[in-house]
């Protein structure tokens, strides 16, 4: 049984979407807030294969999934950054 869909998703989808954007975006900069965070979500979730490995105008990315556009459309988690 998959948690996100039998358990978190209902819970989320009965919020305003603006205003589950805007919590994900402040527990992002709470947790990256703690010193090693950032650090402790990439053991827990993170992931690299060299196969995924993408080169785009110049830039080599870690992997091909990237940030919907608009998704920190008020610059609150400067991603790559200290303060998430």
């Amino acid at each position: 049984m998959n948690l996100y869909r039998s358990l978190v998703r209902p819970v989320l989808f009965r919020f305003d979407p603006e205003w589950i954007h805007n919590r994900t975006l402040h527990a992002a900069r709470g947790v990256a807030a703690f010193p090693g965070g950032a650090a402790v979500l990439r053991a827990l979730y993170g992931f690299e294969d060299p196969m995924l490995r993408v080169d785009a105008a110049g830039l080599k990315f870690a992997n091909p999934v990237g940030m919907p556009g608009g998704f920190d459309k008020n610059g609150l988690a400067e991603i790559g950054r200290a303060h998430v």
